[in-house]
C-alpha cells in the first residue's frame, strides 16, 4: 500500500517553534511528529509513501536521510510553488494505480487505518474522509454525513448556532485512483474547498468516523496538550523506555536528589539538580539541564534547553537550546524560541512569545512578545530615553512609561510636548493615556522645542517634563528638560518600576482629564521678549538651527526685539534650543562650553549670584571671586539660572550686552584661560571604578559623580544614567591640557589600579 504525507506546511501558528525547525519534525516525547505519522502508517500496511515539501524541507530530507523509516520506502518531493492540499497530492501521486491513503505529517492520530480502507473499498467510494467527534466544533472544518457514512455537505469552522455536525475532517483521507482526475495538473486546489464538492455532486464521497485519538497539531496549546495526553495514557503510543509510575525515562536515570511528580518524560542525558521539583505533565527532551532548586508544571524543555537554579517554568515551552538562568520565571502559554537567552531574575508572563536567539536582560518583566531586537530594555540615558521607532519606542511602550512614570513621580501633574512629527505625536499621546490611566495628571503643551518645555515645566510647577521627537526615519526619543535631565530620585524609580512591570492603574471615578495648554509655547517667546525689550535695538545677528521651528522662532522674536538680522556674526543652537555657539564667518569665536562662561561673567558684573550644574566650568568660581559673587552648583535643573540651559535665553543675554562683534570680543577677552574637554568610554564595572577613585587624596563625591583636582587641571567623572561607561569633564588652562588630563585618566582606569 502506499501514502502521500503531507509535511509542506509552515506551521506559522506554532511560531515560533517552527522559526527553525518544519512542522513535521516538532518533536513529541522525544520524537518527531512525523515518527509517528509513519509508525501509524506502517501498522496499516504501507511500505511506500511520498513526501511533500516545501517550507525547511532539507531539514526534514537530512532527518530521514537513508529514505527509510523502518518498513517504508520514502520519497520526497520538492514543491516549486504552493499547489495546496490536492495539488501536492496530484503531483505527488501521479502514477499511484491502486487506492492510496493522504495524511498530514503534524498530527497525532491512533485510529485503525484498515478498518476505514475496508469501508472505502466496501461503498467503492472515490473518496473517504476520516472524521472525529469533537466536544467544540468551532475551530474545525465539520463533515455532515447520513446513516451510511454518505457525506451531504461541508460546515467550515461555524459558530455554535450553525454547528448542526459534530464530526471534524481530520485531513486524513483514502483516495482511490479516480480522485485524481478531479484534480487539475500543476494548479493549486485544496480537497475541501475545491475537490470534493465535485465529488460529492456525483455521490462519491464517504466519511469514516474514526475511533481512538486524534489532535491537529495546528498551535502551541494543542502541541503541549497532545504530550500530556501522550503521558496520560490517551494516545496509544508506546513511549519507549523505562517506566516507573507514570515516570517514563527514555535512558539511564539522572543522578541526584530530586522530586518527580507524575506524569513525566525524561530523555536521554538529562541532569537535574538537587532539590528540583519536576512535574506533574512535564517533558524533559534529550540533553536538558535542569538546575538546582528549579519548579516545573506543565511544561516542556526541548533538546539542549537550560533552567537556572531556583528558575520555574509554569505551562510554559522552552524551545531547542533555550536558555533561562537563574530565579527567572515563565508562566502559561510563554514560549522561549531556539538558542534564546533569558537573564537573571526575569518574569516572561502568560502568553509572551520569543522569538529565537534573542537575549532578554536581567531583572525584567516582560509582558509583550519579543520579535525583533532584544526585548524591552528601556534605558535611560544622560537627558532621556532613546529607541528605535516600531521597536524599543513604540506607542504601547510609551503607555507603560506613562504608567510607570506616574507613579514614580506619586501621580503628579506632567508635562508632555512633541516636536510636532506624527510619530512623535502617536508616542505622546500614547504616553499620555498611560499616565492618566494611572491616576496621574497631565498638561499638555503641544508642539515644542525642549528649551520650551523646560519653561512650561518651571512655569506651570508640574512635577517634569516629556518631550517626544522623532527623526521622521527610525529614531525616537523622550527629553527630559532642565539642567540635569529627570532627578535621581524618580529615575531609580521609574527605572524600577520599568523592569518589574510596576504599571499603577486608577479606577474610573480617579481618571483625571488633560489640561490643554497649547498656549504656552507663544508665552515662552513672550516672557523672552519681555526679558530684553528695549535691548536689542539695533543688533546685527543671523541663527541657524538644525530645527527649522528653533531657527523661525528665533529669528522672528529678534526681529520684533529690534534686531536686524545679519550673516556677520551667526549664533548656532542646537535642536532643542538649549545649547549655542557663535560663529564669524566660518570660524567659531564662542563655544557652547564657554558660553556658560560669559553669561555667568555678565551677571557677576550686576552684582548677582549665579545657580549653575556641578558639571560647569571651575574658572567659574576664579570670575566670581573678582565681583565678590557666588556660585552655586546644584543637582536640580528648575533651580538654575535660565541661561544654563535655555540657548536662545543664553544668546540674548550676550546678544544685549555686546551689541556688536566688537564688544562681544571684548567680553570674551574677559574671560580667563580656560578649556574643558568631555569625553566618554566603556567602563565594565563603574561603580568599582568610582569607589577606587574615593580612594584618591583630595577626591569629592556628590550626587553627579567624583571630583578630582591637581596641579593642572579639575576633572569631574560620572558613569552614564545608563551604566554602560563613564564620562569625564577635563578642565585645565587649554584645550592640550585637559585632553592630557583625560589620557592620563583613561590611561589609569585601563590599569590594574582601576580595572574596567
Amino acid at each position: 500500500m502506499r501514502a502521500v504525507i503531507l509535511a509542506g506546511g509552515e506551521g506559522s501558528r506554532l511560531r515560533p517553534l517552527t522559526c527553525d525547525l518544519p512542522k513535521p519534525l516538532v518533536r513529541l516525547c522525544g520524537r518527531p511528529a512525523m515518527d509517528y505519522i509513519l509508525d501509524l502508517l506502517g501498522n496499516a500496511g504501507v511500505t511506500q509513501a511520498c513526501v511533500t515539501l516545501r517550507y525547511l524541507a532539507e531539514e526534514i530530507q537530512q532527518y530521514y536521510q537513508d529514505g527509510k523509516y523502518k518498513n517504508i520506502e520514502l520519497e520526497f518531493i520538492v514543491e516549486d510553488k504552493p499547489l495546496g492540499t490536492a495539488g501536492g497530492v496530484r503531483n505527488a501521486a501521479a502514477d499511484f494505480n491502486d487506492d492510496f491513503i493522504v495524511i498530514s505529517g503534524d498530527a497525532l492520530c491512533d485510529f485503525e487505518l484498515s478498518a476505514a480502507m475496508a469501508f472505502h473499498k466496501e461503498k467503492q467510494a472515490i473518496a473517504t474522509i476520516l472524521v472525529k467527534q469533537v466536544d467544540d466544533p468551532r475551530e474545525y472544518g465539520l463533515v455532515d454525513i447520513d446513516q451510511d457514512g454518505k457525506v451531504r455537505g461541508f460546515i467550515e469552522k461555524p459558530g455554535w448556532s450553525q454547528a448542526f455536525a459534530d464530526t471534524a475532517n481530520t485531513g486524513i483521507y483514502i483516495l482511490s485512483r479516480r480522485c485524481l482526475d478531479f484534480i487539475p495538473r500543476d494548479k493549486a486546489s485544496d480537497f475541501a474547498k475545491d475537490i470534493f464538492p465535485q465529488i460529492l455532486e456525483q455521490g462519491g464521497l464517504y466519511a469514516f468516523t474514526g475511533k481512538g485519538y486524534w489532535c491537529d497539531i495546528g498551535d502551541l496549546t494543542s502541541y503541549m496538550t497532545s504530550q500530556y495526553d501522550m503521558l496520560k495514557g490517551r494516545v496509544d503510543y508506546g513511549l519507549t523506555g523505562l517506566r516507573n509510575d507514570g515516570i517514563f525515562f527514555r535512558d539511564a536515570v539522572p543522578m541526584g536528589q530530586y522530586t518527580l511528580r507524575s506524569p513525566v518524560y525524561i530523555g536521554e542525558g538529562v541532569q537535574i539538580g538537587n532539590g528540583a521539583v519536576i512535574g506533574p505533565d512535564v517533558i524533559l527532551d534529550d540533553g536538558v539541564t535542569v538546575g538546582p532548586g528549579a519548579r516545573i508544571v506543565s511544561s516542556v524543555m526541548l533538546q539542549d534547553s537550560y533552567l537556572g537554579e531556583n528558575a520555574q517554568l509554569t505551562g510554559a515551552l522552552v524551545c531547542r537550546g533555550g536558555v533561562v538562568k537563574k530565579g527567572s520565571s515563565l508562566f502559561e502559554g510563554s514560549v522561549l524560541g531556539f538558542n534564546s537567552v533569558i537573564g537573571e531574575n526575569t518574569v516572561v508572563g502568560p502568553g509572551v512569545l520569543i522569538w529565537p536567539e534573542k537575549q532578554v536582560a536581567s531583572g525584567l518583566s516582560v509582558r509583550e512578545n519579543i520579535k525583533i531586537g532584544k526585548g524591552p530594555q528601556i534605558t535611560l540615558e544622560e537627558d532621556g530615553i532613546r529607541g528605535e521607532a516600531g521597536g524599543d519606542m513604540t506607542p504601547d511602550q510609551a503607555v507603560r512609561l506613562g504608567a510607570a512614570l506616574s507613579g514614580a513621580v506619586k501621580g503628579a501633574a506632567i508635562g508632555i510636548a512633541s516636536d510636532g512629527s506624527n510619530m512623535a505625536e502617536a508616542l505622546k499621546n500614547a504616553f499620555s493615556a498611560g499616565v492618566l490611566g494611572a491616576g496621574g495628571e497631565v498638561y499638555e503643551f503641544g508642539e515644542m522645542f525642549t528649551a520650551q518645555l523646560s519653561f512650561a515645566v518651571d512655569y506651570c510647577a508640574v512635577s517634569c517634563g516629556v518631550l517626544f521627537e522623532s527623526d521622521g526615519v527610525s529614531g525616537a526619543q523622550m527629553v527630559f528638560p532642565g539642567g540635569q535631565g529627570m532627578q535621581r530620585s524618580v529615575e531609580r524609580d521609574l527605572d524600577a518600576r520599568l523592569s518589574k512591570g510596576d504599571y499603577p492603574h486608577c479606577l474610573p471615578s480617579e481618571c483625571k482629564s488633560i489640561r490643554h495648554m497649547s498656549g504656552m509655547g507663544g508665552v515662552y517667546f513672550e516672557q523672552i521678549k519681555n526679558m530684553f525689550s528695549g535691548k536689542m535695538n539695533g543688533v546685527r545677528a543671523d541663527f541657524i538651527s538644525t530645527n527649522p521651528k528653533v531657527e523661525a522662532g528665533v529669528r522672528r522674536l529678534f526681529s520684533r526685539l529690534g534686531g536686524i538680522v545679519d550673516s556677520s556674526l551667526t549664533v548656532s543652537l542646537d535642536y532643542g534650543g538649549r545649547s549655542v555657539s557663535f560663529i564669524e564667518g566660518d570660524k567659531e569665536i564662542l563655544s557652547q562650553e564657554r558660553v556658560q562662561a560669559v553669561c555667568a561673567l555678565i551677571s557677576f558684573e550686576k552684582g548677582k549670584d549665579i545657580w549653575v550644574p556641578r558639571s560647569a566650568p571651575r574658572a567659574l568660581e576664579h570670575m566670581a571671586s573678582s565681583y565678590g559673587c557666588k556660585v552655586n552648583r546644584i543637582t536640580d535643573g528648575r533651580g538654575m539660572s535660565r541661561w544654563v540651559h535655555d540657548g536662545i535665553v543664553a544668546a540674548f543675554t550676550i546678544l544685549s550686552e555686546a551689541k556688536t562683534i566688537e564688544g562681544l570680543k571684548k567680553l570674551i577677552c574677559l574671560l580667563p584661560e580656560f578649556a574643558v574637554v568631555s569625553r566618554v568610554f566603556p567602563a565594565g564595572k563603574p561603580a568599582g571604578l568610582m569607589g577606587r577613585l574615593l580612594k584618591e587624596a583630595g577626591s569629592i563625591r556628590h550626587e553627579d559623580g567624583v571630583e578630582l583636582s591637581n596641579g593642572t587641571g579639575h576633572v569631574l567623572v560620572r558613569p552614564l544614567r545608563n551604566g554602560s561607561g563613564i564620562r569625564i569633564i577635563a578642565e585645565a588652562y587649554s584645550v592640550e591640557a585637559a585632553e592630557e588630563l583625560c589620557d592620563g585618566f583613561e590611561q589609569k582606569a585601563r590599569s590594574a589600579q582601576y580595572p574596567m
